[in-house]
């Protein structure tokens, strides 16, 4: 349900050139469910995507659903899980995946599921009026749907984080403003929480991980070509072409002043100090 990008065009692009950011600590927050083993939990991957979560996911829970509103996203996850245990991987947990819209779970009853994430969809989702709105919605679809005791974790880039912590964010300055509305800061995303009801919110950012696949994330010089950016991260579905090419310009002119490897050197300090991403944890009491 992306408000300007169309993943199930954009799906075939997106499986290899994203990681799972965070999803260890995810997973250690979900243990800590003191009342229902880990193995016997229910997880709700809300927003799916290509399923790069639900794969390691798998391997510890008893159920998983991976839900998505594009079908394109959710037809990669289903050949990703695919592959994955084609290529060896052992899964423990029955999944499913189904189109689902975050902020209106209506088919799916009430306290179904013991664990909850939400990775990199917040920005997504239809903000009009300024008032987040559809962040309500969905948070209290996930109070509804997730049982007593359950937790719940949602990963996302704060607003203070694209800025500083993605180093092509200099690049397409005007691409970067568009979005930062779309986000919330994390006091205003933690009062959504406790308003729902939620418990023991807490935030931490993810300073020694990050979204992209490596090798095209630390090859600055890759920018030259603007289809790795744009197939791997929907801040460029955002971008004129004239911004586009002003973003590659720029690049080529640190290279051809010998300045490149510096100015990148710089950004990934920012990074090291920021994090991309943030994971937001809390409990339904």
């Amino acid at each position: 349900m992306s408000a300007y990008e169309n993943y199930d065009s954009r799906s075939a692009t997106y499986s290899g050139h994203r990681n799972p950011l965070g999803w260890k600590r995810q997973l250690a927050h979900f243990q800590q469910n003191s009342a229902v083993p880990l193995r016997e939990q229910r997880l709700l991957d809300a927003g799916c995507g290509t399923g790069n979560y639900i794969v390691h996911y798998a391997q510890h829970f008893k159920v998983i659903h991976g839900g998505d509103f594009s079908n394109g996203m959710l037809d990669c996850a289903a050949e990703n899980l695919e592959n994955a245990e084609k290529s060896g991987e052992s899964f423990i947990a029955d999944v499913t995946f189904s189109q689902v819209d975050v902020t209106d779970m209506t088919d799916v009853p009430n306290s179904t599921y013991h664990a909850l994430c939400n990775n990199q969809v917040l920005h997504h989702l239809p903000q009009e009026g300024g008032d987040f709105a559809s962040i309500k919605k969905m948070i209290g679809e996930f109070y509804r749907v997730m049982a007593p005791g359950g937790r719940g974790v949602i990963n996302y880039s704060q607003p203070q984080q694209i800025p500083v912590s993605m180093w092509w964010a200099e690049l397409i300055p005007d691409a970067v403003e568009r979005w930062l509305p779309r986000t919330v800061d994390i006091d205003t995303l933690t009062d959504i929480l406790h308003g729902a009801g939620f418990t023991q919110v807490t935030a931490e950012p993810q300073l020694d991980e990050i979204l992209y696949n490596h090798q095209l994330y630390f090859n600055p010089r890759s920018f030259l070509d603007i289809d790795n950016f744009r197939n791997c991260d929907s801040t460029f579905a955002l971008c004129t072409d004239e911004e586009l090419k002003r973003g590659v310009a720029k690049v080529q002119q640190l290279i051809d002043a010998n300045q490149l490897d510096a100015w990148f050197e710089k950004k990934e300090a920012d990074r090291k100090s920021r994090g991309q991403t943030t994971n937001v944890y809390f409990v339904k009491p």
